[in-house]
């Protein structure tokens, strides 16, 4: 299913780190195409930001496609989306059930 207005976009999602000899070994990354509709957040939306990330540059994504924040528990990054030539990690999503399912995703741009 497609989100209104939306294109396609490439993801990011790298595995759990993993250890060998005590030392982390870079996680293994995979990439997929969604389709989702990005905007930039409103006036509202980047005030519930904490004071660091609102200077950051930020974007919302309406998707069909579950997408990953970080697990730190479990040592997963986030997936990242490359949007006109900067990445963007997922920062957070939420489940709209309204009329058509589908997510919200605030996306931040990755700090280098």
């Amino acid at each position: 299913m497609k989100v209104l207005g939306s294109k396609p976009y490439t993801v990011t999602r790298y595995a759990a780190v993993t250890y060998t000899s005590h030392r982390p070994v870079a996680a293994v990354e995979s990439t997929f195409t969604i389709h989702a509709s990005v905007q930039p957040l409103s006036g509202d939306e980047v005030q519930l930001l904490g004071l660091g990330d609102r200077v950051r540059k930020t974007r919302k994504a309406y998707t069909a496609t579950l997408l990953r924040t970080v697990d730190e528990a479990a040592e997963k990054p986030a997936d990242e989306i490359s949007i006109s030539g900067t990445t963007y990690e997922v920062h957070s999503v939420e489940t709209q059930t309204a009329v058509i399912p589908h997510y919200k995703v605030i996306l931040m741009a990755k700090q280098i």
